[in-house]
């Protein structure tokens, strides 16, 4: 039988840290592959950037963050966000693709009332594919910009302690260098870093553990 594997579907090359880090870390440390797809490049979050400069630092630092996890890729599709245009189903046929490739036993991607539009769609996206594709392997969605799941005592939850890898979370994180300038530091970057650990120690005592991150269980 072969290695077991996950894959985390996302829209900018921070988001799979922010809403699964500790999560994919905890599976890479147990034997687990960790394939993770950014839909997005995120220019942007720069846009007094030339985008081919940005484009090479975020991948550059995602790179890094995965490496902190344990990761074994990170694949980019390369499209733009927000008002940018692209075809849903080039990006359906690239994900099935991806997906038929890497045989996942488990797929994470984000919750269908994040507050990004770009979250949305990508949750859009995967859910249209994933049932397309008749899959059967678990679904789960994860919150980047919502301090906590909402209707999470309607919805079948997978809850993961990530006491041990926590950490690995938090230096992953601060590999997105680019994303940390002095306004963004001050007002962005340090509210993102208290969610993190707001609703990880929150989450661990709501489920008997120092930190977890909790996820919905879609299909």
């Amino acid at each position: 039988m072969g290695r077991k594997s996950v894959l985390v579907i996302c829209a900018h090359s921070d988001d799979q840290i922010f809403g699964s880090g500790g999560t994919m870390a905890k599976y890479a440390k147990e034997g687990w592959d960790v394939y993770t797809v950014v839909i997005f490049f995120g220019e942007l979050s720069h846009p007094h950037f030339k985008p081919r400069v940005i484009r090479k630092i975020r991948i550059d630092e995602s790179i890094e963050a995965n490496k902190i996890i344990g990761g074994k890729k990170v694949m980019f599709l390369g499209l733009a966000g927000e008002k940018g245009k692209h075809s849903d189903g080039l990006v359906k046929e690239k994900l099935k693709h991806i997906i038929m490739l890497y045989k996942p036993q488990k797929i994470f991607t984000h919750a269908e009332n994040d507050t990004h539009p770009d979250h949305r769609t990508v949750h859009r996206l995967v859910i249209e594919t994933y049932d397309r594709m008749k899959l059967i392997c678990p679904l789960y969605t994860f919150v980047v910009w919502n301090i906590f799941m909402r209707k999470a005592t309607a919805t079948p939850l997978l809850v993961v302690d990530i006491s041990a890898t926590f950490k690995k979370k938090i230096l992953a994180l601060r590999s997105f260098r680019s994303q940390i300038n002095f306004f963004s530091y001050v007002f962005f970057n340090n509210l993102l870093f208290l969610m993190v650990y707001v609703r990880g120690i929150t989450l661990g005592i709501l489920h008997r553990c120092t930190f977890a991150e909790v996820f919905a269980i879609e299909r």
